[in-house]
């Protein structure tokens, strides 16, 4: 019989060791999106610096592109991320789009009508899950921190990313006890939801 903790809120738990840091397909699984355990509710700022570990510098320097259900943020300290929200994260894109969607850019005036106008509510905070959505370098860059925290998904969308990190899987954990990739595949034929957490090898 298969045990899943109260912790783990009665989800499936993975824990994967790879060879060494930076070897699991991060932008295939983030680009979709995944879930994290949060108390939501304050600014992205607080989420991402405060409870994700997020460097300021990084967050002020590297991410150029903030979405909030799809809509363009422009002030990580106003913007608030609620539970169930949607949260999406990408360095500078190129081009005219890359410029009109810059958080703070100039052209941020023509896209007026999907920006996320942010809020003026207090900093009550709930725990609870938000989807998080990472593209390009951010993905490689934050991906791994992330996944050693933890994050939620459904198995089949574990799938693709698992057998592309396969060569490098030093060692697998399911519900805590030792197994081998081929007996995952109900798992990951599933929308069970899952807590995977990746870590290097020491």
């Amino acid at each position: 019989m298969i045990q899943k903790s109260v912790e783990t809120g009665g989800r499936e738990t993975l824990r994967i060791t790879v060879s060494e840091k930076g070897r699991f397909p991060c932008a295939e699984l983030f680009g979709r999106g995944v879930r994290l355990g949060v108390r939501a509710g304050g600014s992205v700022r607080k989420l991402l610096c405060g409870q994700l570990g997020v460097a300021e510098s990084y967050l002020d320097e590297r991410i150029q592109t903030v979405f909030v259900n799809g809509r363009a943020v422009d002030d990580v300290n106003q913007s608030r991320v609620g539970v169930g929200d949607v949260l999406s994260l990408s360095a500078a894109m190129p081009g005219l789009v890359g410029a009109t969607l810059r958080r703070g850019g100039h052209l941020a005036v023509l896209r007026k009508n999907i920006s996320y106008a942010g809020s003026d509510a207090g900093d009550a905070q709930n725990s609870g899950t938000v989807t998080l959505k990472l593209f390009n370098m951010v993905a490689r860059e934050l991906g791994p921190r992330l996944l050693e925290r933890g994050v939620i998904a459904a198995g089949r969308d574990l799938s693709g990313p698992l057998k592309a990190a396969e060569p490098h899987v030093t060692a697998v954990e399911r519900n805590g006890a030792p197994v081998s990739m081929a007996e995952l595949s109900d798992l990951l034929d599933s929308d069970r939801e899952v807590l995977l957490r990746v870590e290097a090898s020491r």
